[in-house]
């Protein structure tokens, strides 16, 4: 088999033996003849296999087919013989993502006293050279095997480790253990270097940035801890293209900054994206989709910066883990509780699910529906609709899916490092960010800032820096040369570059955002434009800065001091809005995007899908909504069938009988 990514109609999808494939997808740790058959006779064809000994955070196996990693150099590929040999018989057309746990194994950790298990404190042996040999063996040992026996039924690898299989560290907090100390001093050059203590590794709240100079042992320790979960999953993927030589794809789940709240961010290790996501031997990502926009009421949300593995020809695979009302507690005798709310009736699965698919559309992701512990959807009216939904897609392969985002939301993973990990601030205004991004009535892409001289800029109206704490030399370069010009708006979110080599700088903040800025002496957490409240809802954080700019536009002002908190300034070739406070409400982000010339396709906090061929719509309750298409004609959803004639662009989509509506051109 050969399998590879090609740009097919503006998007990156799978192609198996010349031929492309609608990637979607089914999962389950319990996987039966029932929901196999139900998901197959749906009409999936990528089934994922997930090949382990280990148990999940609950106690419970994450697979019951056992173990085939005995110890170092024994295997017994059995168990992933039957469990392979069992999807066969079920989906014979089908072909598999197989899910492999790289961790170390209790007969490991017998043999090494005193060493750390990966599972749960990933940093602490990721640099065990002992252990990374053991595994990678293993791991080559089992792809020689599959590729040998099923090399015609694989079609994608993925490596699993750490906290939920995730490649999170967690659970160590970035506390000090003798074998990751030796990694640090040995990677700094450095014998006498010491982890610091916890008392400086978590600071107050308060404080919103650690200081370049004071704090430079922290940055540096914390630096050291993210390359380190990145450099152990580029170890294991040079291994993996070692048997493969890229005739298959290697998958990972990494790379959750939109997702991460509060500390864990940071101690997850996740920070060193654009290294992972631009390696050569990663091919595809995935994640669940997030667990923060769950609701019915919600909009969906991505964890990953989506534009950022577009661009770099990546395939990204988001997980429908949803808890159906079919969802039990009680698996195997062990409690389980899975994250997110449950779906509490037919109807809210339905209209979530066509919302999921409405979001992959749109962006041109892989989908597979996760079975989490088996049974969550195993009921006719349950998979009537999602072979519904299957169809519809399939249908729509061939439409050009380019995407039309005039909005790019731009992320900077270094400038975290720079960041208080106890303040909060990515939970205010990363994390939550999304909710609001979703219904300004546009669609909108997320990068990297290193992606900034790779994007195509011609379609961009208005660029958001939410996190440009502090820039390199070349980001700032870039941002005058490429980003500041064609009457582009960009829009600056609390303290754009105040951290510089040697200490914090307004001027250099000032200089950058283009306005006269004032620290306020009693930082506030909430402010208000567009008669809507935004901010940081827990507690204030310092520095807070206002405007003072005499010839800035004054958009909106802090709640108690009434200073301008949000204000707009015009330049030659661009405009600079800077807003002191983040999340901004969707409304004042509206305001922003319609000024700078962004087509707003939808109105009052309606979430958008949309790309070139397709314009996706969500609301939770029965309404009228007032949509906005670019071109008069007729156009159909592909869920009904039901179409609908305009002469203007202007239509009024009922959401009485369906939540999600997604229009295609006839």
């Amino acid at each position: 088999m050969k399998v590879r990514l090609v740009q097919y109609q503006g998007r990156n999808q799978l192609e198996i033996n010349g031929k492309i494939v609608d990637a979607l997808g089914f999962k389950s740790f319990r996987p039966k003849d029932f929901n196999v058959d139900d998901f197959y006779a749906a009409g999936v064809r990528i089934f994922n296999i997930i090949t382990t000994g280990l148990c999940s955070r609950y106690g419970m196996k994450y697979s019951l087919y056992g173990e085939s990693w005995l110890g170092d150099g024994q295997y017994d590929f059995s168990a992933v013989d039957h469990q392979i040999d069992f999807f066969i018989e079920h989906a014979p057309e089908a072909v598999f993502i197989l899910n492999l746990q790289l961790d170390t194994r209790p007969w490991w950790l017998e043999q090494h006293p005193g060493e750390a298990d990966s599972f749960s404190h990933l940093s602490q042996v990721a640099a065990h050279e002992e252990w990374r040999k053991s595994a990678a063996d293993y791991l080559q040992a089992l792809l020689r095997h599959t590729e040998e026996k099923y090399q015609d039924k694989i079609c994608c690898y993925v490596l699993m480790g750490g906290n939920t299989t995730e490649w999170f560290s967690d659970y160590d907090y970035e506390a000090a253990h003798p074998t990751k100390l030796k990694a640090y001093r040995e990677k700094l050059g450095d014998p006498e270097l010491e982890i610091p203590p916890k008392e400086r590794v978590e600071q107050e709240e308060e404080k919103l940035f650690l200081h370049p100079v004071e704090d430079q042992d922290v940055i540096q320790y914390r630096r050291f801890h993210n390359e380190l979960i990145a450099d152990t999953i580029l170890y294991f993927a040079d291994k993996a293209q070692a048997i493969l030589n890229h005739q298959k794809l290697v998958g990972i789940f990494f790379g959750y900054i939109l997702e991460l709240t509060g500390p864990r961010l940071w101690n997850a290790g996740h920070l060193d994206i654009d290294r992972v996501y631009n390696s050569p031997d990663i091919d595809m990502i995935a994640t669940p989709s997030s667990y923060q926009f769950r609701k019915y009421s919600d909009a969906s949300a991505y964890m990953l910066m989506t534009g950022t593995i577009n661009l770099h020809k990546k395939m990204y695979f988001i997980s429908f883990d949803h808890r159906t009302y079919r969802y039990s507690t009680n698996v195997d005798g062990f409690h389980v509780t899975a994250a997110g709310v449950v779906l509490q009736n037919h109807r809210q699965i339905a209209d979530v699910a066509r919302r999921e698919m409405m979001q992959r559309l749109a962006s041109g992701a892989g989908h597979w529906w996760f079975d989490m512990f088996s049974n969550w959807f195993h009921e006719k009216e349950i998979m009537d609709d999602l072979g519904h939904i299957i169809r519809c897609s399939n249908r729509i392969q061939a439409l050009d899916m380019q995407p039309v985002s005039e909005i790019a939301v731009i992320l900077s993973c270094d400038a975290m490092y720079s960041v208080n990990k106890m303040c909060g601030v990515n939970t205010f205004t990363i994390c939550n960010a999304r909710d609001d991004l979703s219904r300004i009535g546009a669609p909108f892409d997320v990068f990297s800032i290193r992606d900034i001289p790779d994007m195509d800029w011609k379609r961009y109206k208005l660029c958001m820096f939410i996190n440009a704490y502090a820039l390199q030399d070349d980001e700032r370069a870039w941002i005058k040369d490429i980003v500041a010009r064609d009457g582009r708006t960009l829009l600056w979110v609390t303290a754009a570059d105040y951290v510089q080599k040697d200490g914090f700088s307004r001027e250099a903040m000032e200089k950058l955002v283009g306005m006269e800025l004032e620290k306020l002496e009693n930082p506030e957490t909430q402010a208000c434009a567009c008669d809507t409240l935004f901010g940081h809802y827990a507690h204030p954080l310092s520095p807070t800065f206002c405007v003072t700019d005499g010839e800035a536009e004054i958009l909106g002002r802090y709640q108690q001091s009434g200073k301008p908190a949000l204000a707009r300034k015009q330049f030659p070739d661009y405009t600079s809005v800077f807003a002191g406070l983040g999340n901004l409400s969707h409304t004042a982000m509206r305001k922003i995007a319609q000024d700078a010339g962004v087509h707003l396709y939808s109105e009052d906090g309606v979430p958008v899908y949309v790309n070139k061929s397709l314009w996706g719509f969500y609301w939770h309750e029965p309404r009228k909504l007032q949509v906005h298409l670019r071109e008069a004609g007729v156009y159909e959803d592909i869920f009904t069938g039901k179409r609908y004639e305009t002469a203007d662009g202007h239509l009024e989509l009922d959401t009485t009988e369906s939540a999600s509506i997604m229009l295609k051109k006839v």
